[in-house]
């Protein structure tokens, strides 16, 4: 199967997606990476079109960065006995600081900002890890 063919396969499928208003399952590798390339595309024309500042998405980046995947593997029922235990008050408030670090943050100093930010994300994490060990 050559590329072309494999190309217009994913740009049909996206089309057909966007046409339709919904979300297609991914499930393969090789169609993701499409998807992915495309929104690669579509992000870096909205910043040229001035709808989407730069710094929006420098962060966006920043925040699918590898080292945050460990999120997407909380079960639901977690959170949820958190926010009723009152005990993820003073993680909020420590990420609520480090998130405003981004918002504040000069465009010349943003890339720095985001290792800030990356660091103090790793650092809370560690110290959550620390008390379920203990616990």
């Amino acid at each position: 199967m050559n590329t072309t063919f494999r190309i217009r396969q994913q740009f049909q499928l996206l089309a057909n997606a966007s046409e339709l208003q919904a979300q297609p399952p991914l499930v393969m590798p090789m169609q993701w990476r499409y998807v992915e390339l495309r929104s690669v595309g579509s992000a870096r024309e909205l910043v040229n079109k001035r709808v989407l500042p730069e710094q929006a998405l420098t962060m966006l980046r920043a925040l699918k960065d590898d080292s945050l995947g460990w999120l997407s593997n909380i079960p639901v029922t977690g959170p949820a006995e958190l926010r009723s235990s009152l005990e993820h008050l003073a993680f909020r408030k420590e990420l609520k600081e480090y998130t405003a670090q981004l918002v504040s943050a000069e465009p010349m100093n943003f890339a720095a900002a985001v290792r800030e930010v990356n660091h103090g994300l790793k650092s809370l994490v560690d110290v959550q890890q620390k008390a379920i060990r203990e616990f």
